[in-house]
């Protein structure tokens, strides 16, 4: 269940939080972590039985907090407003949970670009930081978060930074060890690529961890996602190298291309799957007695590969052109 903080008064040491499908709870700040929760923040629950209902033991919030080793200075500058805005504008943006690589730093202008993930991979996208002034970045970084310093960051910042400013965009990286990186810059931009980065074949399979076994075991596919619960596994994707194949389960008979091009083999591919030396990969399905439907040869239609049938029936070609 999801918890967000519905009251919060640090000076009173009293605090409530409301739940997706719970009653609100009240709960002591003595058994919080932090003291500036704000209203609406998610945060980390442990309850205990109450009689009929349930107390809070310990809080936490969801987004860490940074613990400066510099002391607080209140004339630190807060961040210019209108500027405020338009940076939060560009963060809504930005996909989270995602691995960024430093690409490129030329003078005081900054690339960092964003890899796919395992699972529907979005478009790459660049995060492009200009004006830098500062810089503590680990790379890659497993982006947990990416936002506007906190006032206690940018007063940390502020003694990092020779004549810090209103117009200093500061910006915290956290990541998913929540380990903190900063980068002090003027401003920045987002951008997404439009190229396509690859198609994925959806099967309709009779048992998914069965189908999973076999790309993986058979073909050395890399299981990234099977689901939705251990003890219930109706979906699945495997990938190796750039090709990925989405699995499911939907209580059908599945029905591969060449059942439906009975006797004539002209159809009879359901994913063409490319790959720079199709004898190599030949060699080692072999060697894990994969069978083959059809074996490496050069085709009449220009190609060299080889094909095989999946736990399924699907019909897959490995190969290129020659």
């Amino acid at each position: 269940m999801s918890w967000r903080i519905a009251k919060w008064s640090k000076e009173l040491g009293r605090g409530q939080i409301v739940g997706t499908t719970a009653d609100p709870l009240d709960f002591d700040a003595s058994i919080a972590y932090v003291d500036d929760f704000r209203i609406g923040e998610e945060v980390h629950v442990e309850l205990e039985r109450d009689g009929a209902g349930w107390q809070v033991t310990k809080i936490w919030p969801d987004d860490p907090r940074f613990n400066s080793p510099v002391p607080l200075n209140e004339n630190t500058p807060a961040l210019d407003l209108d500027l405020e805005q338009s940076v939060q504008q560009t963060l809504s943006q930005i996909h989270l949970h995602e691995t960024y690589r430093l690409i490129s730093r030329e003078g005081d202008t900054l690339v960092l670009r964003g890899e796919e993930g395992y699972a529907y991979p979005p478009p790459s996208d660049e995060i492009i930081l200009t004006g830098v002034r500062y810089v503590e970045l680990a790379t890659p970084l497993d982006v947990y978060s990416l936002r506007l310093a906190t006032a206690t960051e940018r007063n940390y910042l502020a003694s990092r930074v020779e004549e810090f400013s209103s117009s200093d965009v500061a910006l915290t990286f956290v990541d998913e060890r929540r380990q903190f990186y900063f980068v002090v810059c003027e401003g920045f931009e987002y951008k997404q690529s439009t190229e396509i980065s690859g198609i994925s074949p959806f099967f309709i399979v009779s048992h998914v961890p069965s189908s999973l076994s076999f790309y993986r075991d058979r073909l050395g596919f890399e299981i990234t996602f099977e689901g939705p619960s251990p003890d219930d596994i109706f979906f699945g994707i495997v990938r190796r190298g750039g090709a990925q194949i989405l699995l499911k389960d939907i209580g059908v008979t599945p029905v591969p291309n060449y059942t439906r091009d009975v006797k004539k083999g002209i159809a009879r591919w359901d994913a063409f799957v490319a790959v720079p030396d199709p004898d190599a990969l030949a060699a080692e399905f072999a060697s894990r007695n994969v069978e083959f439907s059809e074996p490496l040869k050069d085709t009449d239609d220009g190609l060299r590969g080889f094909e095989l049938k999946d736990a399924d029936g699907y019909v897959l070609f490995f190969g290129r052109p020659r």
